[in-house]
């Protein structure tokens, strides 16, 4: 069981990254794009789900 909260809780926060590097990669590209990149990038954590996976994420991280 602890297992599969690990994998679960692990695979939340490494979207979360990938999300994040990606926006820096837009970044790269223009500032245009990093822009509309954060735009999804905050509709997906920003909202009641998002924010609740990710701090669970990490306060299950935290606690294990």
């Amino acid at each position: 069981m602890v297992r599969k909260i690990r994998l679960t809780t692990g695979l939340i926060l490494f979207a979360f990254v990938v999300g994040h590097l990606i926006n820096h990669i837009l970044g790269i590209h223009s500032l245009a794009a990093m822009e509309a990149g954060r735009v999804w990038f905050l509709e997906v954590w920003r909202n009641p789900i998002g924010a609740l996976a990710f701090v669970g994420a990490m306060a299950v991280r935290l606690l294990l």
